[in-house]
């Protein structure tokens, strides 16, 4: 499917619109050119809601995805209105991660920045579902906690060790869930099988931390890793 030009130009500049939650969001715009119009290809004639989903705004969203398209994808969803919907806001969430894992080392700010914004999206939609949101049937029918647990993951290299640990938990906790919910879901079963990697080279710092701290350290083995990779 064809992009607009707009997208794909060389000259863009930085503006930033605020989302609903307070955030202020980074978008690529030409020119100045108002949002509507990076906007224009992927929303037709109105929104996309839960019970009308324009399949073909879905299916250009998730190509982009595919052909790994991480900056172009994640501009068109900050600049709709409705990426809060859950059907798009996991799409959202994994954009951010998507993005931040693309840029180089050097840019570690705006990496550290795409993953916390990820986070606080992945959260706020987890919340949603798990009050009964009737969206939830649009997130592959579970709410996508993954991207929870991934976000935290990424998330580590920019914490200190105390906050690491504790997330450690939760990380676990929200892939577990979510290979539970979707046993054939291989990039659940990969995520988990990172962390179960991770866990099993973890240093003595870090358990010993995890022991003082929470009575315990995270636990798991090379074997099981490779059971999930």
């Amino acid at each position: 499917m064809r992009l607009p030009a707009a997208t794909t130009s060389t000259s863009l500049s930085y503006q930033y619109y605020p989302l609903t939650t307070g955030r202020h969001c980074p978008i690529l715009l030409k020119n100045g050119r108002k949002r509507a119009a990076i906007r224009k290809f992927f929303r037709g004639s109105g929104p996309v809601t839960s019970n009308h989903a324009a399949p073909t705004a879905i299916a250009a969203l998730d190509e982009l995805h595919t052909s790994k398209s991480y900056e172009t994808l994640y501009e068109h969803l900050a600049a709709r209105d409705d990426a809060a919907e859950l059907h798009l806001a996991w799409r959202f969430a994994r954009a951010h991660h998507d993005l931040a894992d693309s840029l180089p080392e050097a840019d570690k700010g705006r990496k550290e920045a795409l993953l916390r914004a990820g986070l606080a999206v992945a959260e706020a939609a987890l919340a949603r579902a798990e009050e009964g949101d009737a969206e939830s049937a649009l997130c592959h029918k579970a709410p996508r906690r993954d991207w929870v647990g991934i976000l935290l993951g990424a998330l580590g290299t920019y914490l200190p060790t105390k906050e690491k640990v504790a997330n450690s938990f939760r990380i676990r906790d929200a892939l577990q869930t979510a290979a539970e919910m979707r046993p054939a879901d291989g990039s659940v079963q990969l995520a988990l099988g990172e962390w179960c990697f991770k866990v099993a080279g973890i240093g003595w710092v870090e358990a010993n931390a995890a022991k003082l701290l929470f009575g315990q350290a995270p636990e798991s083995t090379y074997a099981e890793a490779r059971s999930r990779l």
